[in-house]
């Protein structure tokens, strides 16, 4: 039978249409300004609204996040323009943004002020990684922040900030629970505590432990050999704790983070399950000292200790032991010379180091070059120019970085923007660059130098009418000796190198109505890389586009608010057809084909306070249409992809109780 594989396209555009047309039929805005103005920090020192931000920028709110229905960050991911999920190998997902695989070191996740980048690669591990309900707030800069944040933040930054005391005021608990048709997909409990004191204190300590499946699918490898990733096969297990106190401006905070994963793909072939582990430690003391009201200084320690993509079976090919540190200290200074005019400035240095946990190489352990044991010191300074004036808001920062071993990086940045009321108008350019990791120095042989990046970028909005407003970007990025990943077929021998030029232009846009009775956003962006890539690597039939990453994507989310207790929420992420490696030929070199479009829809049913007040209850589906989505690898190093959720039953009960 022939099947319209539009149609899930359609089902799902009718769902979300029908939630907003009947949340807006009468008319009862919200008021939308209110969204305009919120300030935030992440995209410069001085806070700034999100259309006078110097960055193209989404904000999500708390109660965004849950009304999309999402259970983890890669779920929220898949709802903002550029993102695309994709896979690595050991049945690692992470995300590629405008057309570029941003797994090791392009894209930067903080939560709370921590850089969650593994450093020995420098990649992130994402699904289960953290549940929502740990969440206040995502702000998300989709472009450059080298500039400010360094060599992580090459493409993207996702800045999450978890509930603090002064959020929470008391106690909040959570149970999930998802199943899908074979297993269940998601399952946790999740607990916070937060309260303030006399005297300008405070403190909080939030808990989560879970259970998941990546899938309940097959996967079959491209030589035909298949492993079942139903009965834990593809569990991820993620533990984390996260405490923080303060006092008059005295900040300290705690984080553990484990994620444990088993994977049935390992570098590509189907095999026996294995079980990897990332465990993370961070540590947090800062002091805002406020010199006056125009003055104010911030010196920071921070510590990061990990055990990244640990598999401790010494009988397995996958083994793997080695733990990294890196050691930071930080001091910035911002002042607000005028009102109009502010000048922020700071150095940063920090000392990595790394070792073997066991010196016997086996499985994929290596040494560090002919060494158990590596250390590397960086040191960089930054500042920023912010100026209001009549005609535009300027700012121009920059930053120099010394890597001990691969040598300086400068980035410098310059941004006008302004607001003529209902308009906005931005135009940005950013130099960035990605530091190399640990291993990446290692296994390049020592000598690999930093990807340079140039982005250019410019946004239009307009509030059409009071709770509808429309943004429309466009960007041109290049990058110019991108790190890549490579390995010998001959000898199956791992390597890095820097390899000629990537990248790609674009557009995205949004759409977002906000009403009394609802709300819908939509957002569409499309790549093409045709006269950019030149990494074989990464190049598909189509010159347009790359492998693994679609060359377009819609999103969607909308809310009905049926009664002011109950809502029914929808969630679509459609992605455009992906090439990928599906087969190899009689050499046994990969076959590209293609992977067809994919819409993955979600609707959830929210009711709030039921029988008591501060008690949530919601059920819901996700990919509702079951739709075969399978997370492709972005380069061609011979991995099948990875099969994606099938359709999941969910249900959330949470609790928050206030203490007065």
């Amino acid at each position: 039978m022939h099947r319209n594989r539009f149609a899930p396209l359609g089902v799902a555009a009718l769902l979300l249409y029908g939630a907003a047309a009947r949340g807006q039929s009468e008319l009862e805005l919200f008021e939308a300004d209110a969204r305009l103005k919120q300030e935030t920090t992440v995209a410069s020192v001085r806070p700034a609204t999100l259309r006078d931000s110097p960055g193209i920028l989404t904000l999500l709110s708390r109660e965004e996040i849950l009304a999309s229905g999402a259970r983890d960050l890669l779920d929220v991911l898949q709802l903002v323009p550029g993102f695309a999920p994709a896979v690595d190998v050991e049945g690692a997902v992470d995300v590629g943004f405008r057309g570029v695989w941003g797994h090791e070191g392009k894209i930067l996740l903080l939560l709370d002020g921590q850089e969650m980048n593994e450093t020995l690669y420098s990649t992130l591990q994402l699904g289960h990684e953290l549940p929502v309900d740990q969440i206040q707030s995502i702000e998300i800069i989709r472009g450059a922040g080298s500039a400010r944040y360094g060599g992580n933040a090459e493409l993207a930054v996702i800045n999450v900030q978890t509930r603090t005391a002064q959020d929470l005021k008391g106690v909040s608990a959570s149970v999930v629970y998802g199943q899908m048709a074979h297993g269940y997909g998601h399952r946790g409990i999740s607990l916070a505590a937060g309260t303030s004191f006399d005297e300008g204190v405070s403190a909080s300590v939030s808990g989560y432990f879970g259970q998941g499946n990546r899938s309940d699918g097959i996967y079959r490898d491209l030589l035909g050999n298949q492993a079942s990733m139903t009965g834990g096969n593809s569990r991820l297990q993620p533990g984390y704790l996260n405490f923080a106190a303060e006092y008059k401006g005295l900040r300290l905070r705690a984080i553990y983070h484990r994620l444990e994963l088993n994977t049935v793909d390992g570098y590509g072939d189907a095999s026996p399950p294995a079980r990897l582990e990332f465990i993370s430690f961070f540590g947090e003391l800062a002091y805002d000292w406020k010199l006056s009201d125009s003055l104010r200084i911030t010196p920071e320690l921070h510590y990061k200790r990990q055990l990244p993509w640990r598999d401790a079976d010494k009988s397995s090919s996958l083994y793997y032991d080695k733990t990294a540190e890196r050691y930071t200290g930080r001091v910035t200074a911002a002042w607000d010379a005028t009102q109009d005019v502010n000048v922020a400035a700071g150095v940063d240095a920090y000392v990595d180091r790394a070792r073997l946990n066991d010196s016997e190489l086996v499985g994929s352990q290596t040494l560090f070059g002919t060494s158990t044991r590596v250390s590397y010191e960086n040191v960089a300074a930054f500042s920023e120019l912010g100026w209001r004036t009549p005609v535009a808001n300027l700012l121009a920062g920059a930053r120099f970085e010394h890597h001990s071993l691969v040598g300086d990086s400068f980035v410098p940045r310059l941004a006008l923007t302004k607001v003529f009321d209902p308009v906005h108008f931005k135009l940005l350019y950013s130099r960035a660059f990605r530091a190399p990791g640990i291993e990446n120095i290692s296994l390049g042989g020592g000598n690999l130098t930093p990807e340079r990046t140039t982005i250019v970028e410019a946004e239009a909005g307009m509030r059409v009418a009071e709770g509808v407003f429309a943004t429309v970007n466009a960007y041109d990025l290049t990058l110019r000796d991108p790190i890549v990943y490579t390995v010998d077929p001959a000898t199956n021998q791992e390597a890095y190198l820097n390899a000629g030029r990537t990248g790609s232009r674009g557009a995205e846009a949004e759409l977002r109505l906000d009403g009394a009775r609802g709300s819908l956003v939509i957002g569409y962006a499309l790549y093409t890389t045709a006269g950019k890539n030149q990494v074989d690597l990464y190049r598909g039939p189509d010159p347009s586009r790359v492998l693994g990453l679609p060359s377009h994507k819609i999103s969607a989310r909308a809310t009905l608010q049926i009664h002011p207790r109950l809502s029914l929420n929808g969630a679509l992420a459609w992605f455009s057809r992906r090439d990928a490696a599906l087969s190899v030929d009689a050499d046994g070199n990969p076959v590209i084909g293609s992977l067809q479009a994919a819409a993955l829809v979600d609707l959830l049913v929210r009711a709030r306070d039921v029988g008591v007040k501060g008690l949530e209850l919601s059920a819901g589906v996700h990919n509702l249409l079951d739709s075969d989505f399978r997370y492709a690898q972005p380069y061609n190093a011979g991995h099948a992809p990875l099969p994606g959720p099938g359709r999941e039953f969910m249900v959330r009960l949470a609790y928050d109780l206030a203490v007065p």
